[in-house]
């Protein structure tokens, strides 16, 4: 016992920055608050103990020195998410010689809004209560695992990303709260951006990682779930996302789920290895993904994915079987296809789950494996996240998103997005009149909406729809807003008058750096306010952005707070 105990729980002098949790104490958990003190049952800790031991083998085969661990701590299935946790487990030798594996990972205290770092053993890392143990490692690409490893085992380096301020779903590029896993996306970040050591800041890793096309995970949660959440929890809120955000219940913030997704499409991993286990059955082989293409230092091509010319006879059998509706055969053959990361089988899988072939009707599964494909610009599948979203009764709608998808899958020529691109547009129309009556009626701000669902966009955006990703029109529209507030004039009448509110105003930029358009679309309910906005607008220099290795015109919301708050 005392041998396996070394090999999975190993201890070790642990310098000032960093706390040392034991597993016999109350646990400190991951974003979620702490249960009461009390001893560990013992199947729990047979448990830990058994999918430590199991990872420690799968780790010892794998052939790496570092790897991002993610376990599947709470249950976020709600979420469309596998995993809750991440951290790093790195390999490193023992006094005796013998191959120890530890890992640093981030864990806010009981519940509160305030994180520390902990460097641990693969026992204590799962001795944390999981919902199910299933576990993911992401091996990186070997020149991403030498650049990592001496950042993991120096205290000092390793702290630097880290911000105690905490909250559960801190907003990805924000800086005033940071959450577990943004602690090592930032990590990963600087590790790779700024090998040397030098003076680096959480804000140079959120630019790196929006160049890299890291997109998070937007989780649709209501205005009486977050308020329930905020006076519930120490540890969750949400101040520091964007206003125009939460009015529309996008909440962005780091996943495990996310990250994955991210480092296979950026290819900065070389494999992904699952470690699912049932609670009786710790020997199953675990199951490897590798992944093709080597690290890259900058954007992957966004042309248009087609058919592959070239299948694999699986592969292509697998065509075979489904359109002769033969789909459990279909579905064996292109599963493996799928997830080493090619984009037509991705979508087949996606096509099965949506319409029940062979399997039962999951659309929280069929939006994940067209979001994968998606992301490699296979224009079907960008179609039918745009249809799902904005037309499907049986999933939740999301018009900005639907917009999204299908002006991309119209820039890469899918011939029926435009039609039911204007569709979606109509019925979000009608969805803001139905707001502004009900926010006139009481009392609340107005909101204004033009009679043409695309008035608000200028004639160049209109024709032209823009290539920049998600995480690009975020960044530009986060340096506009700031050049915004500089050129915003308070009306002094407000002032005298302690008028306050939010304009949201609708911007849409040519090619040729013009504003062609400023309007507002969602009214503060003062009319000097609003006009006082237009005005900055109207002054504030653009410039369009550069995305996707084209000048791309762009159509934006902007929010433009007038308080009297000065610490706002």
């Amino acid at each position: 016992m005392q041998k396996f105990l070394k090999r999975v729980l190993p201890t070790f002098r642990a310098a000032a920055l960093f706390t040392l949790a034991c597993v016999f104490m109350a646990q400190a958990q991951a974003g979620r608050p702490c249960e009461p003190a009390h001893q560990p049952k013992t199947r729990s800790l047979e448990y830990g103990f058994r999918m430590a031991q199991r990872t420690k083998d799968v780790l010892e085969r794998s052939g790496a020195d570092v790897v991002l661990l993610g376990r599947a701590g709470q249950d976020l299935s709600a979420y469309n998410l596998r995993y809750s946790h991440l951290g790093f487990a790195y390999r490193q030798k023992d006094a005796d010689g013998t191959s120890v594996w530890r890992v640093l990972h981030k864990l806010n205290d009981c519940g509160s809004a305030e994180a520390s770092l902990f460097r641990q053993g693969l026992g204590e890392f799962f001795m944390d209560n999981p919902w199910r143990y299933a576990a993911i490692a992401v091996v990186p690409q070997a020149d991403i695992q030498a650049k990592l490893l001496p950042v993991l085992s120096d205290n000092a380096r390793a702290t630097v990303m880290n911000a105690r301020p905490y909250s559960l779903v801190s907003y990805v590029w924000g800086l005033k709260y940071q959450q577990s896993n943004q602690w090592a996306l930032e990590t990963l970040a600087m590790a790779v951006d700024n090998p040397d050591g030098g003076p680096y800041s959480r804000s140079q890793a959120q630019a790196w990682l929006l160049g890299k096309d890291y997109r998070p995970s937007v989780l649709q949660i209501g205005p009486l779930t977050r308020l329930g959440a905020r006076v519930g929890s120490a540890n969750v809120a949400f101040d520091d996302h964007p206003d125009h955000k939460r009015y529309e219940n996008r909440i962005e913030t780091v996943t495990v789920d996310s990250i994955v997704d991210w480092m296979r499409n950026a290819k900065l991993a070389e494999k992904l290895i699952y470690i699912d286990q049932d609670l009786y059955n710790f020997q199953a082989p675990e199951r490897v993904v590798l992944l093709n293409g080597a690290a890259t230092s900058g954007k992957g091509s966004t042309a248009a994915v087609t058919s592959n010319p070239n299948p694999s006879p699986n592969q292509q059998q697998g065509y075979d079987a489904y359109r002769n509706k033969d789909y459990a055969r279909a579905y064996s053959l292109l599963m493996p296809q799928a997830e080493a990361g090619d984009a037509q089988a991705q979508f087949t899988i996606g096509m099965m789950h949506r319409y029940g072939y062979g399997r039962a009707v999951d659309q929280k599964e069929a939006i994940r494996w067209f979001r994968m494909a998606a992301d490699k610009h296979y224009s079907p599948a960008e179609y039918n996240l745009g249809s799902m979203y904005g037309t499907d009764p049986t999933v939740s709608r999301d018009y900005d998103s639907a917009v999204y998808w299908l002006n991309r899958a119209h820039s890469h020529g899918n011939a029926g997005a435009k039609t039911l691109l204007d569709q979606v547009q109509a019925q979000k129309l009608a969805q803001e009149q139905t707001a502004a009556k009900q926010k006139t009626s009481a009392g609340g701000a107005r909101v204004v909406v033009r009679p043409d669902a695309m008035d608000d966009v200028a004639e160049c955006v209109r024709n032209a729809p823009t290539a920049c990703t998600a995480a690009e029109t975020e960044a530009w529209t986060q340096e506009f807003v700031r050049n915004l507030r500089q050129a915003v004039r308070y009306p002094a009448a407000a002032v005298q008058t302690s008028r306050t509110g939010e304009v949201l105003l609708s911007v849409s930029v040519c090619t040729d750096d013009r504003m062609a358009r400023a309007s507002v679309r969602v009214s503060s309910g003062h009319e000097d306010l609003d006009n006082a906005a237009l005005q900055a607008a109207r002054k504030t220099p653009v410039k369009a952005p550069f995305c996707s290795g084209v000048l791309s015109p762009i159509n934006v919301t902007a929010p433009v707070t007038f308080t009297l708050d000065p610490a706002k």
